[in-house]
């Protein structure tokens, strides 16, 4: 089917279609600049409470690894500093090694220098 351009001389027939392709397009536009903006605003909230869980997690798992360091450290304050370097490597075993600092560099430097 061939199209006429006899059609779209006249100044009411181009204004017919000005507005039929305004009016199907606006909507769609007005709908995805709306769920750019919902989508967004949801990803950007997500990740927000992801970070606070991963901060959590991480204030915690600090927590309890100086909690036992400051048990080890009070232990060995009560035995008079006798064994400070067996325990300096364990403490660096049991608490630290899970570290990524720790894992790149391979071993950890003793606590208390000879």
């Amino acid at each position: 089917m061939k199209l006429e351009r006899g059609f779209l001389r006249s100044r009411v027939a181009r204004r017919i279609v000005a507005l039929f392709v305004a009016c199907t397009l606006l909507p769609i536009v007005a709908t995805a600049l709306l769920s750019y903006d919902h989508v967004r605003k949801l990803l950007f909230d997500q990740s927000y409470q992801h970070l606070a869980q991963l901060g959590e997690s991480y204030a915690g798992t600090l927590y309890d690894r100086l909690w036992g360091v400051s048990l080890v450290l009070r232990q060995v304050a009560s035995d008079g500093w006798q064994r400070l370097e067996e325990l300096s490597a364990a403490i660096t075993r049991a608490y630290f090694s899970h570290l990524p600092a720790a894992q790149a560099v391979g071993s950890m430097p003793a606590l208390a220098a000879d």
